[in-house]
């Protein structure tokens, strides 16, 4: 797998690699929280097959996740272990837990 540098990069493989296919009946909203340089806030909308991904905050969202840039570049280069980042607090999720692992079969995963 390449190496992945930037929240940018990580957005356009997420659309690059999305699975319309697995989200047929999908309908989530995903507050993405990036905090630091590069960082930002993310709308993840998954609905019908279809996604879409703009910056901004969206109120009540199905899933909220923050994390700083460094470890999400980590989470997403296999350098740092999900299940670890959330026991440590490095990642923080609001919302349903479940909806992590429904929403992982919607995205190809590069090798």
């Amino acid at each position: 797998m390449q190496h992945i540098n930037s929240v940018e990069e990580v957005l356009k493989l997420a659309e690059e690699n999305f699975v319309p296919e697995q989200a047929k009946d999908a309908d989530v909203t995903v507050q993405l929280r990036i905090k630091g340089k590069e960082g930002g806030d993310w709308v993840v909308r998954i609905h019908d097959g279809q996604m879409t991904i703009t910056p901004g905050i969206v109120e009540e969202p199905d899933l909220f996740f923050e994390t700083s840039v460094k470890n999400f570049l980590a989470l997403v280069n296999r350098e740092l272990d999900p299940m670890w980042a959330y026991l440590m607090r490095k990642v923080k999720l609001k919302g349903s837990k479940s909806l992590v692992f429904r929403l992982a079969t919607m995205f190809r995963i590069p090798e």
